[in-house]
């Protein structure tokens, strides 16, 4: 286990950033929403006077999405940038462009719209075409895939949040999100674990196995939550948080276990 200086530091750093995540601006309360400067441009104004999302506006425009986001809303739109388009393959692009691939260019964009004004916090989301978002601010806020690079822009009719990742929707989205928020809370974890800072490493891996509870049962199983409850209820009598720690991690490597053999599952 590393114990030099740099690294704790390094590790209270990470320590610190955690709290500041959790106490500062990721919440839903009145006051987040009024910390929020108005504007007079609707979603659609706003994301085309930014300049980086021309290949969204391209791609809202090829899906006839434009009317239905410069409608009264509220919206809450994850923007992909015009880098994020750049990661797809370019024919990937270009055939999602097609007048005749309209219908499945619609379905991925509204895989990137929530019917409601979210400010950001942990929480799962449901968008236009009936999917579910994972928001999740554990170490990096995120939505599933994408790391929001900016967040909480108003529009008249909504917010905006940037991000850096077109959100594809797939059979195993959920489960892959499941599945990187907890190795996201374990790689927190250790080195906070390792430069003896075990009640930060716990308070890590309790809020991730807390967001696991929030999860649809067919992506995290009832008899996951179900160990979930169990370690909550065995760790409230003990006082050691470093043996809270290893109790809390066992159960997030059973559940990723599970979502391993799950997925290998659905490809056969």
């Amino acid at each position: 286990m590393a114990s030099g200086k740099n690294f704790v530091v390094s590790a209270v750093t990470v320590a610190m950033l955690i709290f500041v995540i959790f106490m500062l601006g990721l919440n839903d309360s009145k006051d987040s929403g009024e910390m929020m400067l108005q504007s007079e441009k609707d979603i659609i104004e706003t994301a085309v006077a930014a300049g980086n999302f021309t290949t969204l506006a391209a791609a809202l425009e090829a899906a006839d999405l434009i009317e239905t986001l410069k409608g009264p809303g509220p919206f809450t739109v994850f923007a992909p940038t015009d880098d994020a388009f750049e990661k797809l393959d370019k024919a990937t692009l270009n055939e999602l462009l097609k007048p005749e691939s309209k219908e499945k260019l619609a379905n991925i964009l509204k895989h990137h719209v929530v019917n409601e004004k979210i400010i950001l916090k942990g929480r799962q989301l449901k968008t236009l075409n009936d999917d579910k978002l994972f928001a999740n601010d554990l170490g990096e806020i995120t939505v599933n895939d994408a790391i929001i690079v900016a967040r909480n822009i108003p529009a008249s009719n909504g917010v905006i949040h940037v991000i850096d990742t077109v959100l594809i929707p797939s059979e195993d989205e959920n489960k892959r999100t499941a599945m990187k928020i907890i190795s996201t809370a374990i790689n927190l974890g250790v080195p906070l674990y390792n430069s003896h800072n075990q009640p930060a490493c716990a308070a890590v891996y309790e809020s991730a196995l807390k967001d696991r509870m929030e999860m649809p049962d067919d992506v995290v199983s009832p008899q996951s939550k179900r160990k979930i409850s169990e370690v909550f209820q065995e760790t409230s009598k003990k006082d050691d948080p470093g043996k809270k720690a290893w109790d809390y991690r066992e159960v997030l490597d059973k559940i990723s276990s599970e979502l391993k053999h799950s997925m290998e599952m659905m490809k056969l």
